[in-house]
């Protein structure tokens, strides 16, 4: 079986922000959530959500060196990358987004 990657793309006639729009999540020591800890010196960071929901929004990133082939599919200067799960609330993160930095 073949399994295939679906990349979505976002373009503009000038510079966007980039970064994650939409997600709450909260960086912790693995202590502050269990007990369980095999080497207390070694602290491991973890992400947690407060609700499951926190965990959804977008993500717009420059392109990677591996991708910047697709530069000639589109008329713009400024070509990002876009992670957006299927998710209501990460579908409401990207109409606000490009309401906020696109129209």
């Amino acid at each position: 079986m073949t399994s295939m990657t679906v990349h979505h793309y976002i373009g503009s006639p000038y510079e966007l922000p980039t970064g994650s729009f939409g997600i709450k999540e909260k960086l912790v020591t693995l202590s502050e959530v269990s007990s369980f800890n095999r080497n207390p010196k070694k602290e491991k960071l973890i992400t947690i959500y407060e609700k499951e929901e926190d965990a959804y929004g977008i993500s717009i990133n420059y392109l990677t060196d591996g991708y910047s082939d697709i530069k000639h599919v589109f008329t713009l200067s400024y070509i990002y990358e876009l992670s957006c799960d299927v998710h209501p609330k990460s579908m409401r993160e990207l109409f606000t987004y490009i309401e906020e930095h696109l129209i």
